[in-house]
């Protein structure tokens, strides 16, 4: 569960980190260096990717943001 929890905060940093960023590919690893959140952009849609200790543990999947609910 610490090491799930590990991940997503890194993903969570990466990602705020990344929406600031130009360029199309940027990484981020924990204070340890056992988790590593790798972002890109292809044709503008944003993906991360998630290694834990050199083994992908998430392949490169598309990041995206769907709200809870919209209010009309």
């Amino acid at each position: 569960m610490r090491h799930l929890l590990t991940a997503l905060t890194v993903l969570l940093l990466g990602s705020i980190m990344s929406c600031k960023s130009v360029k199309d590919n940027s990484s981020v690893i924990s204070p340890d260096k056992k988790v590593e959140v790798h972002f890109s952009t292809e044709k503008g849609v944003l993906e991360y990717q998630v290694e834990w200790q050199g083994v992908e543990t998430i392949r490169k999947s598309e990041l995206s943001i769907i709200p809870n609910s919209i209010k009309k």
